[in-house]
């Protein structure tokens, strides 16, 4: 807001005790100034004729990012509003309604582009080598090897673009400003995740669940099982500059096995499984005899068996009635036994596509338990400690908590039908 404000000597009181006085102070100050200024060597005189510059227009960060938002969208075309939102800061919602309100736009503005009140102005410093080009490039380099070093980047845009030459430091700014890329640490993901049959598997999987009207809310029971050990310590951890951050492991120890179980209603049951160990066949010794070496003892069909009567039990004390009971597709869930004995309880098994534990929400119960097992590291290397911090940290786990995640895994279904990858 520019208003211009002039004050007079009426509605501006001079403090001073008389005008003479101030005469007086005025040519002493005026007569300093001078002398000072003269003993500068190379000082300019001051202008009389101050010119105040007007600011031109420009663009808010906000209308920033629609104008790549859209851009975005125009340059990839099988990218998601929601996935382009991402890159450029944008929520959601946010992203499509500017995407709606783009569409809604005349054809003429929608060839010139957006409205000169959004419109980008051209600064006035030195132009910025990378361009528009240059940007989608590193976005597809990334988008296939996303561990390359920025120096790995530079060689590759100096490589397929030899018009230009480009630092390090320039790129890593363009990545990091233009681009929007930050640098964190790498979540490992299973190579047949993406694949197509896996993909396929995963859509006729839902789509059964779609066709059968099962209801994951109020139907069904989660089952599974997770590992906790004695090496188990939080990812991140200080230490002084220059140096790395080391603790010291243990990488012997019996693993503790944790069998749980969740419903719209809350945590059923936990059940611990120590890891024994028995003998196998080892190395034949010198003398020609073969040596005992442990041999680590997971979950049995047994076991497992054992564990669902536990859980169906629990559900007939409380009165709840579910249909399904649903598990990853690992073998021994698989077992004829299991399902036989399942049926004969008046229950169904329902069974996950492979790589797909983002349909179980099961797994964000375990996800809760290993972080505040791992905020604990003194505990957790004391193997005997281990059941005690699940325990207690189980105790806290609502009703609120086991909705939220069978909802959160719900969201996954349309992205499974759209055969989406990168899930």
């Amino acid at each position: 807001m520019n208003e211009e404000y002039n004050f007079d000597s009426e509605t501006v009181p001079v403090m001073i005790q008389s005008y003479m006085d101030w005469e007086e102070t005025a040519a002493v100050n005026a007569a300093q100034k001078e002398a000072k200024r003269k003993t500068k060597p190379h000082s300019k005189e001051p202008s009389l004729d101050v010119v105040k510059k007007e600011r031109g227009s420009y663009i808010t960060k906000n209308e920033a990012k629609v104008v790549n938002l859209i851009n975005l969208l125009q340059e990839f075309e099988n990218m998601s509003i929601s996935e382009a939102g991402r890159k450029v800061g944008l929520s959601k919602s946010t992203a499509i309604r500017k995407v709606k309100q783009w569409n809604q736009m005349t054809s003429e503005i929608a060839e010139k582009g957006f409205p000169d009140s959004i419109a980008i102005k051209e600064g006035k410093g030195r132009p910025t080598i990378l361009k528009d080009e240059h940007t989608v490039f590193i976005f597809e380099l990334l988008a296939n090897e996303p561990t390359l070093t920025v120096e790995a980047v530079t060689d590759h845009l100096s490589k397929e673009f030899r018009d230009i030459q480009i630092t390090p430091r320039s790129v890593e700014n363009h990545m990091k400003k233009k681009c929007r890329l930050t640098y964190k640490r790498i979540i490992p993901r299973y190579y047949g995740r993406n694949k197509d049959e896996t993909v396929a598997k995963r859509r006729d999987a839902v789509a059964y669940w779609v066709s059968q009207n099962i209801d994951f809310m109020n139907e069904c029971v989660f089952l599974d099982e997770a590992g906790f050990n004695r090496s188990m310590h939080r990812s991140y951890g200080w230490s002084e500059a220059g140096t790395p951050c080391k603790i010291d492991v243990q990488t012997k120890g019996a693993n503790v096995s944790i069998l749980g179980a969740i419903c719209k209603s809350g945590l059923i049951t936990l059940s611990r499984k120590e890891v024994v160990l028995s003998a196998r066949s080892g190395k034949r010794t010198r003398t020609g005899e073969k040596s005992q070496a442990p041999k680590r003892k997971g979950t049995t069909i047994s076991d497992f068996l054992e564990y669902i009567e536990q859980v169906l039990t629990t559900l007939d004390a409380a009165n709840m009635s579910y249909k399904y009971l649903v598990l990853d597709n690992a073998s021994i869930h698989k077992a004829a036994l299991i399902e036989d004995w399942v049926g004969q309880r008046g229950y169904k098994l329902l069974f996950l596509p492979p790589y797909s534990p983002f349909l179980n929400p099961i797994e964000e119960l375990w996800s809760k338990l290993k972080t505040v097992v791992n905020n604990d590291p003194s505990s957790v290397r004391q193997n005997e400690k281990i059941p005690d911090r699940i325990r207690n940290t189980s105790l806290h786990i609502s009703r609120e908590d086991c909705e939220n995640w069978i909802k959160h895994s719900l969201t996954f279904w349309q992205r499974c039908l759209n055969c989406e990858k990168g899930l």
